[in-house]
């Protein structure tokens, strides 16, 4: 569902309102009997889905819980759903970065399965995260590819989850008739599965896109059908979204008081839910209404929690939005130097988004145009070949019908059978000449995505490099200036590799190497990113982790990599390794890998296979 945009408010806040997607839980297929203590998949992610309407963050743990306990190479398609809901409640909660995260490794289990349905279920969540962060173009590329492989499959419930995506980015761009179009066919499917719950979220749109055209009195009955509908349904959170919708539709209609009713009783659902996106618009709105009301002061508490959600979760667009509300109540109040500095702070926010936006076309326009390159030396060098061929055809069709003048009437005839036969091999030559280039096309988009993925990852283990790491740690460096949590990261070298690269050759090293990091990976937590910091060097990054629960982490890392030998073309040969730890103070990340690093090679210095930690006076195993 959609929150709508403003009659007064600007062109820019729309596009930055939060959108609420059709949940893909009904998606799902049971797994085997007894996965996590459950009957089944479907159990637990009912379960899981019943804790999101109360309590977002108890609803990821279960789900971080889960897979834990998971193996995700032995159970792809498993964890493929699991992922994909918890990339859908981090992007509710605007953790945009890390639901990508999430949905990168739902990618890689996708590809292992024999049905295609769980990938592309993986590409129409990333086309909804796109469209939260405003990346109009690159949303409606995905969701409209997701369409065209749901109607292939006959798939109706993505078929029509992709229809309500497209819905939504027409309306965020502020073309509500063509949404409502969009809508009203998802609707049509849902009516025909007979999924109440789903057909009220589109009602509720539905009614949103009248608002944008100035139709408020069309709106209110669909918004209160799809009230009616989430809370018959027990949706508590797709009630939230219909009571805001409510009350920006009356305060429209400039019915205040019934207006800041349904605002008041919405607005702590969204907060318990941790729906900020659409508790920032919600607070914005409150405050509107407040100094429609004449009492400007009152307006001040609303617009100030809602600049501090912008904040919280660094939103330039939200900052932008709240900056310029609070310069015009300061106005109001007659408080022009607070009113300059809201200003201002809104224009660098504007700067800030403007400037992000503009360095991710210049790349996305670099990127295509290298692509135009190279398909265009491809169609040239295959219009060339099918040149050649056709003149070839029609040299000897033409030394034929020379021959064929020659010969009375029936000469004639056949003379111009063979003329049309000539003209359609002509015909079937293109044909396969245009086959040949699209083929190649999709051969260079491949090649372009095996690059961009190769940049990130190293080429022996398959593990992150350090480019990846450097982009994952800017994510969590800013998440912890949020909420505060540690970050604390180990630094490992195995001992004595050496002598093993010399002993066994560096055959068996680089599988001694590949054998370890799928080792490692398998002791640590989704969260954690395992890099290959360079030659027999390993980078652990480890989110919301002291120091001493960090030392814990790795001690089942070390145990888990001399429990037993690795098997090499060598025969069995056994591997131990040393780490140091350290957290990372402030944004001060080199320092903490020299802290580590000097860890590290004090525990060597003691005898290796251990974890030292780094503290003030000295080292602590």
């Amino acid at each position: 569902m959609t929150i709508p945009n403003q009659h007064r408010r600007s062109t820019s806040a729309l596009l930055f309102l939060p959108i609420c997607f059709l949940l893909l839980t009904g998606m799902v297929a049971a797994a085997p009997d007894g996965v996590f203590g459950h009957e089944s998949l479907d159990e637990l992610l009912s379960a899981v889905e019943a804790q999101a309407q109360q309590d977002p963050q108890k609803a990821l743990a279960t789900l971080e819980s889960a897979l834990a306990e998971l193996e995700l190479d032995e159970q792809p398609e498993a964890a493929v759903k699991l992922l994909n809901r918890r990339a859908e409640l981090l992007r509710d909660q605007g953790e945009t970065e890390q639901a990508l995260l999430a949905l990168e490794l739902a990618e890689d289990l996708a590809v292992q399965l024999d049905d295609p349905v769980p990938a592309v279920q993986v590409q129409q969540m990333r086309g909804t995260i796109y469209l939260d962060r405003a990346d109009f173009d690159r949303a409606l590329e995905i969701n409209m590819a997701v369409l065209n492989q749901a109607q292939a499959l006959a798939h109706a419930e993505l078929e029509a989850a992709a229809r309500n995506a497209i819905g939504n980015i027409y309306f965020s761009l502020e073309q509500p008739e063509r949404a409502r179009r969009f809508y009203r066919a998802a609707a049509e499917i849902y009516e025909e599965l007979d999924s109440r719950e789903r057909l009220g979220s589109l009602l509720g749109n539905i009614g949103n896109t009248y608002n944008s055209e100035g139709r408020y009195q069309e709106a209110l009955p669909y918004q209160r059908q799809s009230l009616r509908i989430a809370r018959q349904e027990g949706r508590e959170i797709g009630a939230a979204y219909q009571l805001i919708n409510l009350c920006n539709t009356l305060w429209l209609l400039e019915r205040m008081e019934d207006a800041r009713g349904y605002c008041r009783e919405g607005i702590p659902l969204l907060e318990d839910a941790g729906h900020y996106r659409a508790l920032h618009f919600a607070l914005n709105l409150m405050g509107d209404l407040r100094v429609a009301e004449g009492d400007p002061e009152a307006a001040l508490s609303y617009l100030l929690r809602a600049l501090e959600i912008a904040r919280e979760m660094d939103s330039p667009r939200l900052r932008e939005a709240s900056h310029g509300d609070l310069s015009s109540l300061y106005e109001t109040l007659g408080d022009y130097q607070a009113a300059l500095e809201h200003a201002r702070a809104q224009f660098e926010a504007h700067h800030e988004v403007m400037d992000s936006e503009r360095q991710q076309r210049i790349v996305e326009l670099e990127q295509s145009y290298e692509a135009e390159l190279r398909r265009q030396e491809i169609t040239a060098r295959e219009a060339e070949i099918s040149r050649l061929e056709l003149e070839s055809e029609l040299k000897e069709a033409s030394l034929r019908e020379r021959q064929t003048l020659m010969l009375v009437a029936f000469s004639l005839f056949v003379a111009t059978a063979i003329v049309a036969l000539l003209l359609w091999r002509g015909y079937m030559l293109r044909r396969r000449s245009s086959r040949r280039i699209e083929e190649k096309n999709r051969e260079l988009n491949e090649a372009l995505k095996t690059i961009s993925r190769l940049a990130r990852q190293d080429p022996l283990t398959g593990l992150a490099n350090r480019r990846r790491l450097m982009e994952v740690l800017k994510s969590e460096l800013s998440r912890r200036h949020r909420t505060g949590a540690p970050l604390t990261l180990a630094l490992g070298d195995i001992d004595y590799f050496k002598q093993l690269n010399d002993q066994y050759g560096h055959q068996v090293g680089d599988q001694i190497l590949m054998g370890l990091a799928k080792r490692m990976r398998s002791c640590l937590r989704e969260s954690d990113l395992l890099c290959r910091w360079g030659g027999e060097e390993f980078l652990i990054l480890m989110p919301e982790t002291d120091a001493e629960e960090a030392r814990l982490a790795m001690e089942k890392v070390c145990a888990a990599v001399a429990a037993k030998p690795f098997e090499t073309d060598a025969g069995p040969v056994e591997v131990t390794i040393t780490f140091g730890v350290a957290s990372v103070r402030g944004d001060d990340f080199k320092s903490a890998v020299r802290v580590a690093d000097r860890a590290m090679y004090a525990g060597k210095h003691q005898g290796r296979n251990r974890v030292m930690v780094r503290i003030e006076g000295g080292d602590a195993e």
